[in-house]
């Protein structure tokens, strides 16, 4: 999944021309990696540790004011877009730049700027400081915000039991019930019981739901259960305890695909994206640890986690 579609790259010719005037290039300032330490080194995403020498006026120099000012707004459009703790992505950027810079080239790729975008959402979300209610989720420029909404006409979203009935195709849950669930589908009377769910879970008849068609909801290639399956995997896959990740990397992936069906208008999307947003928020948290697999069940390491909530 590309973290920035959506967001324009600085070009090299902008790059180039800002970083040319003597108020945006403080680079050569810098020292090489590995000088000698003076301070702290400042430790980023990409395994790159900076050691800054002093200034001067015997002040350290900050690594972002070496970038451009065109770098500076891809920065913080998609520090806004991804939900990435403030000043994160610039410093990532700026050792980039840096490195870039100290081995001839100077110039970055699109590659690079996806890879430090993608590197940095990683160290948040390891960090449990990932900002979704803050967050454009997507890559359609859906943004989820925190303030209340009121309900889009024909806009079918609320907690399963709600939409059930009114719901003419198919109520999915938009964060995957499997996600809440230390076991199999609960029937009956336990899809109101918070048994067998990670701590501050909703029930099955509570877990914030969407109305689709069925041709949207389906497991096949082109329905949201057959996209989304392989994301949750992948994620499960990466994460130290296997089959788990942290709800909010759940809650973002559940949400891109929301986004991805065209027929729902983006007022839905966005609704359904707050009030997804403020369950997991309210229940779990984003930080806690979900399911990513269906089956087979969790392993031992994972069951652990997801009872106790917490990695």
């Amino acid at each position: 999944m590309t973290l920035t579609a959506g967001i324009p790259y600085p070009t090299a010719g902008e790059v180039a021309a800002e970083l040319a005037t003597a108020a945006a290039n403080r680079i050569a300032r810098l020292p090489s990696i590995g000088s000698v330490l003076r301070t702290n080194p400042i430790v980023l995403a990409l395994g790159l540790a900076l050691t800054p020498t002093t200034m001067g006026d015997g002040t350290l120099p900050n690594p972002v004011d070496t970038l451009s000012p065109s770098q500076m707004a891809w920065a913080n459009s998609v520090t806004e877009r991804l939900g990435l703790p403030s000043g994160w992505l610039a410093q990532n950027l700026a050792m980039k730049q840096h490195a870039a810079n100290m081995a001839g080239g100077g110039t970055l790729t699109e590659e690079d700027y996806d890879q430090v975008a993608e590197d940095t959402y990683k160290q948040a979300q390891a960090a449990g400081q990932l900002n979704i209610a803050q967050s454009a989720v997507t890559t359609g420029g859906v943004r989820v915000t925190s303030r209340e909404r009121e309900r889009p006409a024909n806009c079918i979203v609320g907690p399963y039991q709600d939409i059930l009935d009114i719901c003419a195709g198919e109520a999915h849950h938009i964060v995957p019930d499997m996600a809440y669930r230390l076991g199999a589908r609960p029937t009956g009377a336990a899809t109101a019981s918070p048994e067998g769910r990670i701590p501050g879970a909703p029930t099955l008849k509570e877990g914030m739901s969407i109305c689709l068609t069925p041709a949207q909801h389906g497991s096949g290639p082109t329905g949201i259960h057959g996209r989304l399956r392989p994301k949750l995997n992948a994620l499960g896959a990466a994460s130290p305890v296997p089959g788990t990740a942290p709800m909010g990397a759940i809650t973002i992936a559940s949400l891109s695909e929301i986004n991805a069906i065209p027929d729902i208008s983006p007022e839905c999307k966005e609704y359904a994206a707050v009030r997804t947003v403020e369950q997991v928020t309210n229940g779990p948290g984003l930080a806690a640890p979900g399911r990513t697999r269906e089956a087979p069940l969790p392993s031992a390491d994972a069951k652990r986690v997801l009872a106790a909530g917490s990695y």
